[in-house]
């Protein structure tokens, strides 16, 4: 049987670099569900006001953990986007790393995430960029979902991300509060092509996370 294209795109996501292997037996929880929403509009420029919600196709199987495609259990999306994690922890939950990945003075670690079977779940690939310090720095997440909304509602909840309206209609776009820990922006923007068979690659998703200078 074919994998999904959303599938078949994660697994090439995360390449180049050796590959780091270390186990991780520790079990997860299921990942968050029903989040509020909480976009609001930060522009008065009339724009298409819609969530990036996908229509009402039901969820694929029962509700799973977070599982990579070669089968490494990851914690919830809500653990992963934290700033207070090690290249120890990195390697503790993943069997394959693409390291190397230099920005500026940052050295990146990319993961290959696969969240779930859900149209709100993500497909894509994660990076950490530690500095000099051995801390994260930055965030960064490319990817596909068939439902934007849940990751925008935990970001709002966890950062302060709110919708800001464009002058695109197919652009969703989302940044943190002046006064939250991060700097950066969510863009999830409608697919170039959609297919009525692959609901879950619906949204291509482009998160940047920067830790601000006071919290560093």
């Amino acid at each position: 049987m074919l994998r999904p294209r959303w599938l078949v795109l994660a697994l090439a996501a995360a390449t180049g670099g050796p590959y780091l292997v270390h186990a991780w037996n520790e079990p997860t929880s299921a990942l968050w569900q029903n989040l509020p929403d909480v976009s609001r509009a930060a522009s008065s420029t009339p724009t298409s006001t819609a969530e990036p919600a996908a229509t009402s196709t039901p969820t694929v199987g029962p509700p799973r953990r977070a599982v990579s495609p070669r089968g490494d259990q990851v914690p919830p999306l809500a653990e992963l986007l934290r700033f207070d994690r090690s290249k120890a922890w990195v390697l503790g939950h993943w069997s394959r790393i693409s390291t190397g990945l230099a920005e500026l003075d940052l050295e990146g670690y990319r993961v290959t995430l696969v969240t779930g079977t859900g149209e709100g779940d993500l497909a894509g690939s994660l990076t950490y960029y530690f500095n000099p310090q051995q801390r994260v720095e930055r965030i960064t997440f490319r990817g596909t979902t068939g439902n934007g909304q849940p990751l925008a509602a935990l970001l709002g909840a966890q950062y302060g991300f709110s919708r800001q309206l464009t002058e695109n209609p197919s652009l969703f776009l989302y940044r943190p509060s002046d006064k939250s820990e991060v700097t950066g922006e969510l863009r999830i923007k409608t697919a170039a092509v959609v297919h009525n068979d692959d609901p879950y690659s619906r949204f291509d998703v482009d998160l940047v996370m920067t830790r601000t200078p006071t919290r560093r």
